[in-house]
């Protein structure tokens, strides 16, 4: 079996081509999230149609697209999208899908697709309770829960991680969300941007991604600046994950993301963080980078088809 997964990413979309739990091939597309979804799918359309044609002696079960924003997984629609992509709660991804490829079509919230892909194939294999973060241009989370899939009533279950308000007073940065104090809004890939402009470091002038790799390689080098901006931002990510051990209980939580590169650094810097502030009343959770830091969700999205989860999926 194989399977297109399209990841909606911030600044870039990701395309594979994923056999046999493993990406056979791979595209990367660089976007403007804030110009809308419509506009990006020509070019969507046509490095899918480049794969495709790439890989006619395999059988494509389906197309599996991970969303920036809260999914219906049911009827695979957007539901609420912020700052990213907006107009996708307006567009038919399923008919898009059929008319354009004849493929069927399946869609869920980013961050679950990327749990989903680890908790299959990567660090969470054999895991019944996983937590997922994934830190990049926002800061992402999921949870698997006794072995399934969080959903919830309203599709949001466990991935509101980012926008959980961890400082209730601050007024300063609002987020996509439109709210203040979130976790998103004090330390992401964005907020991690604009920050190095106020403060006066050299900015790169490229992507958030960018950004962040010269936060973490100015605090190395004893920039007091960098070092300050990157403590503050690292207790943000830390409490917000103590929030989700808290409420999900989790024996092991997944780090993905392009800020998960940074790993030797970010690790200890976050379990001091949170084997400080979690409360506990048996083992810790293990804290693990992401075997596919950048390409979990397109591993979800072979999950997504795969009989074992539709299975899961019905009976939750």
């Amino acid at each position: 079996m194989s399977v297109l997964g399209i990841d909606l990413g911030g600044t870039r979309i990701k395309i594979g081509l994923v056999s046999a739990g493993c990406i056979t091939r791979e595209k990367i597309i660089q976007v403007l999230p804030e110009q809308g979804l419509v506009m990006h799918l020509p070019v969507i359309a046509q490095a899918v149609h480049e794969i495709i044609s790439h890989a006619a002696t395999e059988n494509i079960t389906g197309i599996g697209i991970a969303f920036p924003g809260i999914v219906d997984s049911l009827n695979n629609k957007v539901i609420v999208s912020t700052g990213k992509y907006e107009d996708a709660i307006h567009v038919d991804l399923v008919s898009w899908a059929d008319t354009t490829f004849g493929l069927p079509l399946k869609m869920e919230n980013d961050a679950r697709m990327a749990c989903l892909g680890e908790w299959i194939f990567g660090a969470g294999k054999n895991r019944k309770d996983v937590v997922m973060c994934t830190l990049g241009t926002g800061f992402g989370s999921s949870a698997i829960t006794n072995g399934q899939l969080l959903t919830g009533k309203n599709y949001q279950a466990g991935i509101l991680g980012g926008h959980s308000i961890i400082d209730y007073k601050n007024k300063e940065q609002i987020c996509s969300c439109g709210r203040y104090g979130c976790v998103e809004s004090i330390a992401s890939g964005w907020v991690i941007k604009e920050a190095i402009k106020r403060s006066g470091l050299k900015s790169l002038g490229s992507d958030d991604q960018s950004e962040v790799n010269l936060l973490f390689e100015l605090a190395a080098s004893g920039n007091s600046i960098a070092a300050q901006l990157l403590k503050h931002c690292v207790e943000a990510w830390g409490v917000g994950i103590v929030n989700l051990i808290h409420a999900y209980d989790p024996e092991l939580v997944i780090v993905g993301g392009g800020i998960s590169h940074a790993w030797p650094t970010l690790k200890p810097l976050l379990e001091t963080i949170i084997y400080k502030k979690v409360l506990s009343t048996g083992s810790l959770p293990e804290l693990c980078q992401a075997d596919f830091p950048d390409t979990a969700a397109l591993y979800g999205a072979f999950s997504l088809f795969q009989k074992r989860f539709i299975q899961n999926e019905q009976a939750v």
